[in-house]
């Protein structure tokens, strides 16, 4: 009996990819199965903003791993018409239809089985009817509300990022699965049809017309963007003749303006220091009044809540750092996410982190008068921006960056190419630092003292507030004593350390007095620091004096003391508050 059963579990292995098995075991899966993946779209979408409903067809060039009976997708709320669906292989002269489909709501997947395996190679999958609701969830293909000379209209608008494309079509609906789209509208006539890259011909028919645009570079299903309204719009140049844009409400052009110069000139400093091109012809901006998120940087198109990308001649000096600090975020993404894009979801923090550091970067270049590193820098903890940790790291990153978008262009990646991209470029342990931050929760705090005959610098770490001490991380510490002209930098990775004064110049007391120590310069590390009181008298009396101290570390100073205190941060006048993608 035992052999017997053993027997039927062995067969039932060995057909587990044969026709006729359960698509039971494609349920519950974070992923999609890999035996099939996209090469391409042609997607069609017509919206119907009266009914709140759309329909559309999708043809997808595949490529066929290994022969299968099986073609798994990500599809949600949607309904596909199965006497619709057909797959013709590379070559083939046969039209193959599934024999059947099921679809799966809780795991957002749509299954077809085909009589016939489906060759190793390539074909296209022909989906030629799916319909959908136009919702008010601002998410997927979604309508929003918005006002054209005073009278309340509707606009259609996607919202993807991060698994809602497979809200609005068929399609494998995961970062690394990058492929082409080539998208074509059917909507009002009198309506504006945008899309990720520029429209190829229009085509009218009485009330309505027929938009098709050009086909967007390889790039995740995420990125794909429409968006349908009325507008009018405020446009420039670069010196590389990327056509910039930026679409405004009927009558409200001028309020692009400032929006349009922050994004020309974003786009030319992120092209030199990325050294390489914005890859798409032209960089349209919209607001959207109904918005999930502060932004979404879908390629070529990216759509913003109003409120951060409009600006008037009336608008207080804070909507302005805020509108920069938001476009300059988003455009950076396009490199740093959609020309290199994180493998899966979990790495997305190392996206925004790095869009958040590089937003900085270029307003900093645009508006150097806003002093926005300062701000940077004492949001730094507040945010949990990890970035800038290492020591003079603003000069390697952009090799590093540079070198790592030119390698994975196009394609995805883990965390561990971008530590590889750095330790090359930098010279320095990233990995081994970065593991240590990146894999358990919280961060650090030193504790500052020397020793009672000055000779010793001594250091101590523990986790900041509760958690208990056995969590160690590898921390690059810098120490500047009396100037900045030159300052210390070493990792300290044990529990305790004794640092010599006589090996850091200009750290040891004199017979006239003992200088100022100041640990975490310009606060450029992700920790906090407790002076000893000596060695805070000795920082008071430098502030007191105002003796060199930058405006960073005499924040980072309060900062802290009101930390260890249990104090809330100090007020931060023009703190960005704005929620970004």
């Amino acid at each position: 009996m035992a052999a017997t059963i053993l027997l039927i579990l062995i067969l039932a292995a060995l057909s587990a990819g044969s026709y006729g098995a359960s698509p039971e075991r494609f349920r519950h899966r974070l992923r999609l199965p890999q035996i099939v993946v996209p090469k391409s779209y042609k997607l069609f979408l017509k919206p119907d903003l009266e009914n709140s409903s759309f329909s559309g067809s999708v043809e997808v060039k595949l490529r066929i791993v290994s022969p299968t009976h099986y073609v798994v997708m990500n599809a949600a709320e949607l309904q596909i018409r199965s006497d619709a669906v057909n797959y013709t292989a590379k070559g083939g002269s046969k039209v193959l239809q599934p024999v059947r489909s099921w679809n799966f709501p809780e795991d957002e997947i749509h299954v077809l089985e085909f009589h016939q395996k489906l060759p190793k190679g390539t074909g296209v999958l022909a989906i030629g009817h799916f319909t959908g609701l136009l919702g008010n969830n601002r998410t997927g293909f979604y309508r929003s509300k918005y006002d054209v000379n005073g009278t309340e209209s509707y606009m259609a608008v996607t919202q993807f990022e991060p698994t809602y494309a497979r809200r609005c079509f068929p399609c494998w609906d995961e970062p690394a699965l990058k492929a082409t789209f080539q998208v074509t509208l059917e909507v009002p006539s009198h309506l504006m049809a945008l899309s990720n890259m520029p429209s190829l011909n229009e085509k009218h028919d009485g009330y309505m017309k027929t938009v098709s645009f050009q086909e967007t570079p390889v790039m995740s299903s995420y990125l794909v963007a429409v968006v349908i309204g009325l507008f009018d719009h405020v446009e420039d140049q670069t010196s590389n003749d990327i056509i910039v844009r930026v679409y405004t409400p009927v009558g409200k052009a001028t309020d692009g303006i400032f929006g349009l110069n922050v994004g020309v000139r974003s786009l030319k400093i992120y092209q030199r220091f990325f050294n390489i091109a914005y890859p798409l012809p032209k960089l349209d901006m919209v607001g959207i009044p109904e918005f999930r998120y502060g932004a979404m940087e879908n390629f070529g198109l990216i759509t913003f809540n109003s409120s951060l990308l409009y600006v008037t001649p009336e608008s207080a000096n804070l909507s302005k750092h805020e509108a920069a600090d938001i476009i300059a975020h988003e455009l950076s993404h396009q490199w740093c996410g959609n020309l290199v894009t994180m493998e899966w979801w979990t790495d997305v923090w190392l996206n925004e982190g790095f869009a958040s550091w590089l937003s900085v970067y270029a307003v900093d270049k645009i508006f150097p008068e806003w002093d926005v590193w300062t701000q940077f820098a004492r949001e730094t903890v507040s945010y949990g921006l990890l970035i800038d940790a290492l020591p003079s790291f603003s000069h390697p990153i952009e090799r590093s960056m540079a070198s790592y978008i030119k390698t994975y262009a196009w394609s995805s990646a883990t965390i561990h190419d971008l530590w590889k991209a750095l330790e090359i470029s930098s010279g320095k342990p990233v990995g081994r630092v970065m593991s240590k931050w990146t894999k358990q929760q919280g961060f650090p705090a030193l504790s500052a003292d020397v020793s009672s005959d000055n000779i010793s610098l001594k250091l101590k770490q523990m986790p900041f507030g509760s958690g208990g001490t056995s969590r160690l991380w590898v921390i690059p510490v810098t120490v500047a004593c009396n100037s900045y002209d030159a300052y210390h930098q070493f990792l300290l990775e044990q529990p305790e350390k004794l640092v010599k004064l006589k090996d850091l110049a200009g750290c040891s007391c004199t017979e006239v007095a003992c200088p100022w120590i100041k640990i975490n310069v310009n606060r450029t590390g992700f920790y906090r620091v407790r002076y000893s009181t000596n060695l805070m008298t000795r920082l008071q009396s430098a502030a007191a004096a105002k003796k060199f101290l930058s405006k960073a570390d005499e924040f980072g100073i309060l900062d802290d003391l009101r930390a260890f205190n249990g104090t809330p941060p100090a007020s931060q006048p023009g703190k960005r508050s704005s929620p970004r993608v």
